[in-house]
């Protein structure tokens, strides 16, 4: 829900009379979005800026929102296209958008979606794109970073809030790259410009003809097309469906035991806590989840997943959340961008094949995994790796074990604690444990 004042509601009800609106929402480009009926209470009160309200809108709600440090690359690349596409589809009907941020895109399944809708204001001649330099710190730069320089920007643009700062991307940029005229104009110039005093170029500025400034859409769409998603970004875990461990039995088995609960329980939102390639994730859907938020910290895997959400079509957002150290909350008074656990309202879990990694690996006490996985929804399924499978043995193959509370009596007794067990599986070769909870 939005609220708006006097400029928006204008600027809203104007869009509203295009037909440009009502084909963006067919095609369902922008969120499906209504005015309210509102409530003489709301109508008459203030905007957190002090201004009046006048309208409210509200909006489709999205089933899970997401953020772009944790976009896979693909998804990152596929924000920032249509969010240029918009932009160029808009000032066709004598619109702009006045921002940039690529949080004003979300993602329902693998398909982009734009959702600030009062950012799109009635266009005048010779306005310049305020939300030119927002886009490229938050969109070109990480894209430069991962298809150019071969670094994954994901830790940086979680940590940095407004995005990569287009003077240091600059400087980490290789020789080839800023001989490239377009990268020289975006990125080069752009930062040059913004860093006189005062800008050349300011927000304030009313100087770029409408054909210029289309002429900038185009050649930054040029640019972004061009750029492909490094494939340096691999792990063991980006082979994940055809390098595990699992016997044919083994694997038919498990998918019959989550295919089976899936079918019993239809989660509406399913969290798949460590999906790799998303192989699991798929299964679910097409057993009886709704719709499935795939985690894991591998980018390599995470490609996968992207391209297996988007050849079967499938309702599955895959995003890069290291599960051992997940998004923060973070923004203004720690209260504007909500973190992972704040955002875990998800009525079922499957966690296979994860323990060892986050017990082993890294180091977590087996009692916390637990208590957090089973926090994350009221009923799922967690699997639990025995010491002597080959993927244990080879975490312990270079460091000693210290860890005698990884044990089956151990997962089974903490469970209990925090859970009813509804029912258990031990594949038969492997000896691996498949549980059935629900919260107690």
């Amino acid at each position: 829900m939005r609220v708006l004042d006097d400029s928006a509601t204008e600027a809203f009800r104007e869009l509203e009379r295009n037909p440009v609106w009502h084909r963006l929402i067919d095609e369902a480009r922008v969120v499906r979005t209504t005015r309210a009926d509102v409530d003489r209470i709301l109508v008459g009160q203030t905007t957190a800026h002090g201004r009046k309200v006048t309208d409210v809108l509200v909006h489709e709600r999205v089933p899970y929102i997401s953020y772009p440090y944790e976009w896979p690359v693909e998804l990152l690349h596929r924000a920032a296209l249509h969010h240029l596409d918009l932009h160029l589809d808009l000032l066709e009907a004598g619109f702009t958008l006045i921002d940039g941020s690529a949080y004003n895109v979300q993602f329902i399944g693998s398909r982009p979606v734009f959702i600030d809708i009062p950012s799109i204001r009635p266009y005048r001649e010779g306005e310049y794109w305020h939300g030119y330099h927002q886009f490229s710190m938050q969109l070109l730069a990480p894209l430069l970073c991962d298809a150019v320089i071969g670094v994954s920007p994901h830790a940086w643009l979680r940590g940095s809030y407004d995005g990569i700062p287009l003077d240091a991307i600059w400087r980490c940029l290789p020789l080839r790259a800023r001989c490239s005229w377009k990268i020289m104009l975006h990125i080069g110039l752009h930062q040059k410009l913004n860093q006189s005093k005062p800008p050349i170029v300011s927000p304030t500025s009313k100087q770029l003809p409408r054909a210029t400034l289309k002429w900038m859409l185009h050649n930054l769409r040029s640019l972004i097309e061009g750029l492909k998603p490094t494939r340096s970004h691999t792990s063991v875990w980006n082979s994940y469906t055809t390098g595990t461990s699992y016997s044919h039995g083994d694997a038919s088995e498990k998918r019959t035991f989550i295919g089976e609960w899936m079918k019993a329980h239809r989660p509406k939102l399913l969290a798949d806590i460590g999906c790799n390639d998303g192989e699991y994730s798929a299964h679910a859907l097409h057993t009886g989840a709704e719709y499935v938020v795939g985690f894991d910290s591998d980018p390599g895997a995470m490609r996968k997943a992207v391209q297996r959400a988007d050849t079967g079509g499938f309702q599955l957002l895959p995003l890069v959340v290291d599960f051992a150290n997940p998004s923060p909350t973070q923004g203004w008074a720690q209260n504007e961008r909500a973190g992972f656990l704040e955002r875990a309202e998800f009525d079922g879990m499957i966690a296979l094949a994860l323990l060892h990694h986050l017990v082993i690996a890294r180091n977590i006490p087996l009692p916390h995994v637990l208590k957090t996985l089973v926090g994350i929804a009221p009923k799922g399924i967690i699997e639990f790796v025995p010491k002597h499978d080959p993927q244990v043995r080879r975490l312990l193959s270079h460091r000693n074990d210290m860890f005698p509370d990884f044990s089956e009596s151990s997962f089974r007794d903490t469970i209990g604690t925090l859970a009813h067990i509804d029912q258990e599986h031990v594949l038969r070769d492997g000896g691996r444990i498949l549980v059935a909870y629900r919260r107690k």
